[in-house]
């Protein structure tokens, strides 16, 4: 078992540290330790980042696997099961280091068979991602009122796009059903990337808005800080008889009346002068 645990040290030495640094401390010297060999001063450090809050769950439930199998190694196979448990509880899809022996491979599977397969995001966290803006900007998180009840933190995990090192800051409850959390961060707030996480009693891990593999990102529609110009309304269309040219043509049509007139009264028994007939006339100079 020695000789597994020694091989299981380099493995430890690539486990992915996804959280600050001081929510990360125990399970870096855990695992510094588990590669020297001091299995049981390991044991302390695995058990504090198990518990740790400040850690996603996937990395909570690698913790209790490092434990049980130190626990197993030391002959203590109801303690290491139990861990098994809470590291399938943390994270059910969890697995045992590929260079683990045939005896942690079929405990953990025998554990995890007596476990059903919880349904992804019990708890759903309702969550639209707002426009970026700088310094800051406030993130809201919704649950439905009957399971919001179950929550006991809500927390924010950010970083930005294209590092691997997550920061957190635990949201505020507002009311019964919302969390809020300001995340604020320096540069492009379009290029952070971020998820919610949603736990409940001993840190078990109830929803999601977002995930490490699949995270949010903000809207960059103000990432550069300038607020966008409103259109003006557009102006209604006019109406035919407010045109240029419906009044140019009636015009037309008027002056081409009375020259009409005059010429057929013209072509009648020649040019009369105005009075001649006894009645009067009108007369229409035309430029």
């Amino acid at each position: 078992m020695r000789v597994f645990l020694a091989v299981a040290g380099a493995f430890a030495a690539s486990v992915s540290l996804t959280a600050r640094a001081d929510g990360a401390d125990d399970l870096t010297q855990g695992l510094s330790l588990f590669s020297a060999l001091e299995y049981t001063a390991a044991l302390p450090h695995f058990a504090q980042a198990k518990t740790d809050a400040s850690l996603p769950a996937a990395d909570r439930a690698r913790a209790a696997i490092y434990i049980g199998i130190i626990q197993l190694s030391l002959g203590d196979e109801e303690n290491a099961q139990r861990n098994f448990a809470d590291a399938i509880r943390l994270s059910y899809d969890v697995t045992a280091p590929p260079e683990s022996s045939p005896r942690v491979a079929r405990m953990l599977d025998a554990v995890r068979a007596e476990r059903a397969k919880p349904v992804p995001r019990r708890i759903e966290l309702r969550h639209i991602p707002p426009a970026a803006q700088s310094p800051a900007v406030e993130l809201l998180v919704e649950a439905d009122p009957e399971q919001a009840a179950e929550i006991r933190t809500v927390t924010l995990y950010f970083r930005r796009t294209g590092t691997s090192e997550w920061s957190r800051v635990e949201a505020s409850r507002v009311g019964a059903v919302a969390f809020v959390a300001t995340l604020a961060e320096s540069g492009d707030m379009a290029a952070t990337e971020y998820f919610f996480e949603a736990s409940g009693e001993s840190h078990a891990v109830l929803g999601q808005a977002g995930s490490a593999s699949a995270p949010l990102r903000l809207r960059p529609a103000l990432a550069s800080g300038a607020l966008s110009t409103p259109r003006s309304p557009a102006a209604p269309p006019k109406r035919f008889y407010e045109s240029w040219w419906f009044w140019g043509g009636v015009g037309t049509a008027v002056v081409a009346g009375a020259v009409g007139a005059v010429w057929a009264v013209s072509s009648r028994g020649g040019v009369q002068r105005c009075g001649d007939s006894g009645y009067g006339c009108v007369v229409v100079t035309v430029q």
